[in-house]
């Protein structure tokens, strides 16, 4: 467990006790034992290692916006990041609440795939 410093955005590859957070969402547990975290008003998601240094790995800009289907996860524009969830293969999901969409993200390519949107997504996603 950590403790983060400061509310907002400073940066990636940084040790996770001096990261910002614009509020951690949503947490999930990576097969590799890698944190992920939902930073919701940055609009991104985020990884802690088990070296403690934390990264973007989905809207490395955090700007908003819509994903778009087949887009590296660490390019696309998302608005509200929040469940997280791995299955057994080693892919994350997530939904995005500004979307509203669920998304799954491959291991390795880091590609994105939109699995419901719309009204659907709506009655499904937190």
């Amino acid at each position: 467990m950590f403790v983060c410093v400061g509310a907002g955005y400073n940066g990636d590859n940084i040790t996770a006790r001096s990261a910002w957070l614009g509020q951690a969402i949503s947490l999930a547990m990576s097969p590799a034992d890698t944190l992920i975290i939902a930073d919701y008003f940055n609009s991104r998601i985020r990884a802690v290692g088990l070296d403690g240094i934390i990264q973007t790995i989905v809207n490395i800009n955090g700007t908003l916006g819509v994903p778009i289907d087949g887009q590296t996860a660490t390019e696309a524009r998302i608005s509200g990041p929040n469940a997280l969830t791995y299955d057994p293969a080693g892919r994350l999901y997530f939904s995005d609440w500004g979307a509203p969409t669920f998304w799954r993200v491959a291991p390795g390519g880091w590609r994105l795939v939109v699995l419901l949107s719309g009204s659907v997504c709506l009655m499904l996603c937190p």
